[in-house]
């Protein structure tokens, strides 16, 4: 097994030249700091609005925060697997498979964070080598070899033969210590909720921050939950319900949720 995360995949990938032109405006201190590295190539493009210096550009590479960059980056990588003799699984567009001496080599991906296997270790390396080699130009691809693997804020654990032991121990860690009010150790339940998850109640509306970090934790609950904690989905789907107009009731079912998760 190898898991690696390719590094600046955004950037290594071309905005296609569809006659869809892309133009950034750029304000505030990138334009300074624009201006001062390339004073030549940006300086005569500069203008004025409302007293403010603005740099619009074209978009030639896809940037990060853009919508379809995750897209085209995916499109692209697609490609150069096919290119090197990779088959796509017709139901998972992040998976690809390639017989490599008689034994199946797998690719599946998210994005920019890879994870391959194949028998022989040698068919790896050399697959590293290949994307170090096509995608390593803004920075080495790095990689996790051996039993137990970090990958997408799961741990991954071979170390058992026939099968793969998936948890989320760190994040749920996380999510109790991160917490502003601190649990202790017996603060447990053995349930996520009460009888009735969805109830309202009438209790006052929280504040703003305290509104943030009912809606931070939510997310944090969801991400773990579609994963490797479906023991909590129907908890945290009526705690999803609630992030817009969170009240006092809404804090004490987080805070429930959070000692099931330290009871587990």
């Amino acid at each position: 097994m190898v898991s690696t995360d390719v590094p600046n995949a955004f950037i290594q990938t071309p905005v296609p030249d569809d006659n869809k032109k892309v133009t950034m405006k750029i304000t505030g201190v990138l334009v300074h700091l624009m201006v001062e590295q390339a004073h030549e190539v940006c300086g005569p493009h500069v203008v004025h609005e409302n007293g403010k210096k603005v740099l619009c550009v074209a978009v030639l590479k896809a940037p990060y925060g853009m919508l379809v960059s995750s897209l085209l980056w995916c499109n692209k990588f697609k490609k150069d697997l096919e290119g090197c003799g990779f088959v796509f699984n017709p139901h998972d567009p992040c998976a690809a498979n390639k017989m490599v001496n008689g034994k199946q080599h797998t690719i599946r991906f998210h994005v920019d964070d890879l994870m391959c296997c194949h028998v022989d270790p040698k068919i790896n390396t050399e697959f590293l080598k290949w994307l170090n080699s096509n995608h390593g130009t803004c920075g080495e691809v790095k990689a996790t070899r051996g039993k137990i693997h970090e990958h997408l804020g799961m741990q991954f654990n071979y170390s058992k033969p026939g099968c793969v032991i998936i948890g989320m121990t760190k994040h749920m860690k996380a999510m109790v210590d991160d917490f502003p009010m601190k649990l202790k150790p017996s603060d447990t339940t053995p349930m996520p909720a009460a009888s009735d998850p969805f109830a309202k109640g009438d209790s006052p509306f929280l504040n703003k921050e305290q509104a943030e970090v009912f809606h931070t934790f939510v997310a944090k609950a969801l991400f773990a939950c579609k994963r490797t904690r479906p023991d909590m989905q129907p908890t945290v789907a009526a705690l999803c319900t609630r992030v817009k107009e969170p009240n006092q009731d809404d804090w004490n079912k987080l805070m429930r949720l959070l000692k099931f998760i330290n009871w587990t």
